[in-house]
């Protein structure tokens, strides 16, 4: 998932097609990188689930008004299936996991990036054995570390 951190703002800022769309590079690799971390923090602490959100790429290249919330109710699906949370064909704590996500996605909006939505990555954690938001809470920090090396990004 740390892709996400320098290809979103390569594709916002425009380095990545070689034009300026007028959006700072630094400034939405800050964006994305807080948003990231905010709302993989309110999933992890508020619906102690081991899933990470950061904002979704295919919101840059379509659009599709629902696409995230297909795409959070289908990672919570995958990821809750795999874990073995789904229970009586029931996800417990659903509403705090699309409540995150709902936080994610309107700071992601205030921060001036796309949409944040929940990461099917997060599997990958769930099959080392991540079972709570401890997981996703670890998640959540490298973002913020990262932040800080906008300068040493990719330079077009």
């Amino acid at each position: 998932m740390a892709y996400i951190i320098v290809l979103q703002p390569m594709v916002l800022s425009g380095r990545m097609f070689g034009f300026e769309t007028g959006m700072d590079f630094g400034a939405v690799m800050t964006a994305t990188c807080i948003s990231a971390s905010l709302s993989t923090m309110i999933m992890a602490l508020y619906a102690r689930y081991p899933i990470a959100q950061a904002p979704g790429m295919g919101e840059n290249f379509f659009f599709f008004p629902f696409m995230d919330v297909f795409d959070t109710i289908g990672t919570l699906i995958g990821v809750s299936e795999q874990a073995g949370f789904i229970k009586d064909n029931k996800l417990p704590r659903a509403r705090e996991a699309m409540l995150s996500d709902a936080i994610g996605t309107v700071s992601g909006a205030c921060l001036g990036t796309s949409t944040v939505t929940s990461f099917i990555e997060s599997a990958a954690g769930v099959e080392q054995g991540g079972r709570a938001g401890r997981s996703a809470f670890s998640c959540m920090g490298l973002p913020l570390c990262l932040q800080h090396t906008s300068s040493l990004s990719v330079q077009g």
